[in-house]
């Protein structure tokens, strides 16, 4: 798909919209899945199979469920773990307090106490909502970019994974909303790796990244050989960055965006032995 300003434009909006919505699937984990110190237990993942943001499962009185946000329906579904089915929908275009009140009905009809029920979620983009609290809807075509870009994500990142020999999942961040790794290689060393929202810290545009920490010290790429394609941030960041603004076709940033993060796992590894 062809990438121009506005493409891209539309395309943040809809990314800011998913993570508006992701955080109500990140908040159910947050509250009903086992704690993990890295707060991986309120992440989530991105089905292409379903074309859904689909939370961790968790426990009730009546089985295990799990949410999951619709992207091609705009709707909230609740499945049951053991039948595989939908168990309850509550539909996106409802205000947000409707929302929230239909999560609550579901929980408590699962046996969950109503004081376990949430009340509040923290919106990351709260411009996208109205004054009724009706979210920004999104058209077809951003939701197509928007799937086509976090499905060669998981590929990627999947590939990654297997040629580096690095053990991680690959999940969309409650936070950040990035689709990233993480890796532990239980001597000191841990990268981080993904396709990360536009933001404020980084780049005002997706970008795919890559970064690592030795025994609690930030690797700093300074004195490395310049990359193929991307650069090396080390002023308001630490780390390669990928933008999608370098590219013409959706197809083309996909298709580059593996070598670039073998590239700068191999810059910042070689910047280790310095």
């Amino acid at each position: 798909m062809k990438l121009t300003k506005t493409t891209i434009d539309q395309l943040i909006v809809c990314d800011q919209v998913f993570h508006n919505w992701g955080r109500i699937v990140g908040t159910i984990g947050e509250l009903f899945v086992p704690p993990k110190p890295d707060d991986s237990h309120t992440n989530f993942f991105y089905n292409h199979n379903t074309k859904q943001i689909e939370g961790r499962q968790f426990e009730t009185p009546n089985g295990n469920l799990f949410i999951a946000f619709d992207v091609v329906e705009n709707a909230f579904h609740f499945y049951s773990v053991a039948s595989g089915k939908i168990k309850a929908t509550i539909e996106a275009t409802q205000s947000y307090f409707h929302i929230i009140s239909g999560i609550q009905k579901v929980l408590v009809a699962n046996g969950i106490a109503s004081s376990s029920c949430p009340e509040v979620v923290e919106f990351r983009f709260p411009q996208h909502f109205d004054e009724d609290g009706i979210s920004k809807s999104i058209d077809s075509k951003s939701k197509t970019m928007w799937m086509q870009l976090r499905d060669g994500a998981n590929r990627i990142l999947s590939e990654i994974t297997q040629e580096l020999t690095i053990e991680s999942e690959i999940r969309i961040w409650k936070t950040n909303f990035d689709t990233g790794i993480f890796h532990n290689d239980n001597k000191g060393l841990n990268q981080w790796a993904g396709l990360a929202s536009a933001d404020d810290e980084v780049i005002d545009v997706p970008y795919f990244y890559n970064s690592m920490v030795y025994k609690g010290a930030v690797v700093k790429p300074i004195d490395l050989k310049p990359l193929k394609n991307g650069y090396w941030e080390h002023i308001n960041w630490n780390g390669a960055v990928l933008p999608i603004t370098e590219f013409n076709t959706i197809e083309d940033y996909l298709t580059i965006a593996k070598p670039f993060l073998l590239e700068s796992t191999k810059g910042l590894l070689n910047k280790l032995k310095q």
